[in-house]
């Protein structure tokens, strides 16, 4: 007990006092209890902040002494973190979510507090988007899902919360529409980066920084960076009408505009239909093809 010197102590910084303890079978062991409590009263380490991380730090500790691992605690703990990050970060990404197969859907809680992270409204041009919350918004598919979802579905889902807080196309220009619309995606998208952030970071709470440390939030900054750019807008002319194309950027195929099928605008104005071009005219079939694209 007052060996300061003792090998246990300096493995574990001096954060470790060792007593002698009277065997469970002893009367002694019940009486002494005190004396633990006593020392954890006038501990200066902090108390728990939930019962799961207690938890966690004990299932660690009785795999170390099962295995006779004698390395540095906080080395062990660091790696579990960092395992625990790698199974899910994926999904905690994909959807703002931690999904388990076979397993509903866990929200993204704060590891060191267990609290939820929390998910606020997001602000587009000075309005709030309520009621729209992160947690479930699928961004990219996530592979292995039993019901993946692809692109197209991904964007059309989104399109449809922006048309019911902001109003259908056909009731803005079309160029004001597409900078409203794109700005609501990058709002999406910055929320979901400050919300993983916040989670990611919570499992790091009692580290000190290291090396490993930044590299693993240098790779999860490039990821969430790279949803910024999954869903920048292309922006060009539909191949079938004058509206612009909502497919993200780079991408194959036709041009696209996502309006249901009909690429036709319910508010024709002067301008359009005087000013279309002789490609557009001749892309028109029974009806014609207007668009509010024009100021």
């Amino acid at each position: 007990q007052g060996d300061k010197s003792n090998f246990l102590r300096t493995m574990y910084n001096k954060r470790l006092n060792i007593y002698a303890f009277p065997t469970i079978d002893n009367p002694q062991f019940y009486t002494n209890l005190d004396l633990i409590l006593e020392k954890l009263h006038s501990s200066k380490v902090p108390a728990f902040a939930s019962g799961s991380e207690l938890r966690k730090l004990l299932k660690l500790l009785l795999a170390k002494v099962h295995l006779s691992d004698w390395s540095e605690f906080g080395a062990s703990l660091l790696r579990l973190e960092l395992n625990n990050i790698k199974l899910h970060i994926d999904s905690v990404i994909a959807c703002g979510q931690i999904v388990k197969p076979h397993a509903t859907p866990e929200e993204l809680r704060n590891i060191h507090t267990g609290g939820l992270v929390p998910d606020t409204p997001i602000a587009v041009n000075d309005k709030e988007v309520l009621n729209y919350p992160d947690s479930g918004i699928f961004l990219y598919p996530l592979v292995g899902k039993a019901d993946p979802y692809d692109d197209q579905t991904l964007l059309d889902t989104l399109l449809a919360k922006f048309a019911e807080e902001f109003g259908a196309r056909q009731e803005k220009t079309a160029k004001k529409w597409l900078e409203l619309f794109q700005a609501f995606l990058f709002a999406v998208c910055r929320r979901r980066k400050q919300r993983v952030v916040e989670w990611f970071k919570s499992h790091f709470d009692d580290f000190d920084s290291s090396g490993r440390m930044a590299i693993e939030e240098n790779d999860l900054l490039a990821r969430l960076s790279d949803l910024r750019q999954m869903w920048t807008v292309c922006g060009q002319s539909c191949a079938k009408c004058l509206y612009y194309c909502l497919l993200k950027k780079h991408h194959t195929g036709s041009h696209d505009c996502r309006s249901g099928g009909n690429h036709n605008c319910e508010d024709p104005c002067a301008s359009c239909l005087k000013d279309r071009s002789e490609e557009a005219l001749s892309l028109q079939t029974s009806a014609p093809v207007n668009t509010c694209q024009y100021e």
